[in-house]
């Protein structure tokens, strides 16, 4: 498994089948705490600023934007996340799979939940977009 600030630990330490783990770290898996995922998104974003070099044209916004700095996962859906998903998108992903995990409650480490995410997560980038579950009611802050 490759380890970098999109994968930065695992969860708990025990890989999960390779497909998710790239978004969760221990604590996230503890409480879905908004400030922790914010952290873990700045770290990425803030990481990419001195390497403006990697240019996508965004599936999901259809605009030419700083791509992700490296894939998020190891797997042919991670390879084209990177060639076509930009950062700004990725954000959006990334608060659109928090929305899904506590909607449906999902459980990153469950082998059917991945799956449901990561259908979710291609339909977002590459289809007609991740609906939002219709019992769901956006937050007021």
């Amino acid at each position: 498994m490759k380890f970098s600030l999109l994968n930065p630990i695992l969860v708990q330490n025990v890989p999960l089948t390779g497909k998710l783990d790239f978004l969760f770290d221990r604590s996230f898996t503890r409480s879905l705490d908004h400030r922790i995922l914010q952290r873990a998104h700045s770290r990425a974003i803030i990481s990419t600023k001195s390497m403006p070099d990697h240019i996508v044209l965004c599936a999901k916004l259809k605009k030419e934007l700083p791509g992700l700095p490296e894939p998020p996962f190891d797997s042919e859906l991670g390879k084209k996340i990177y060639d076509n998903v930009s950062q700004q998108a990725w954000g959006q992903w990334m608060e659109h799979c928090k929305m899904l995990l506590n909607e449906y409650r999902l459980n990153p480490a469950r082998k059917q939940d991945q799956e449901v995410i990561i259908t979710h997560m291609e339909q977002f980038f590459f289809g007609e977009g991740s609906a939002r579950p219709a019992e769901y009611v956006p937050p007021t802050h």
